[in-house]
């Protein structure tokens, strides 16, 4: 099974119009459609329109126990000049 999903958009008189290249001709194929309709400030992920309910309650604070910290870098390389 292969899965294609794409953005696409209707032409003036509301018709869609998909062409997928397939590898073998003339191979029978059972072929599902999901026609989702897109906001326009999230035309290219959905669902990244609204944070999920309750996200910061149970995230903020999840690391005071077990706090982050960035070990010691090192000395910083110096380089030859490219001129």
């Amino acid at each position: 099974m292969q899965r294609f999903q794409l953005t696409t958009s209707t032409d003036e008189d509301g018709v869609l119009n998909i062409r997928i290249p397939m590898e073998t001709p003339r191979q029978q194929l059972e072929v599902l459609v999901v026609l989702q309709p897109l906001s326009a400030h999230t035309a290219e992920r959905p669902e990244l329109e609204e944070w999920p309910k309750g996200y910061f309650k149970t995230t903020a604070g999840a690391f005071q126990a077990d706090p982050i910290s960035r070990a010691n870098q090192g000395e910083y390389e110096i380089r030859e000049k490219i001129e």
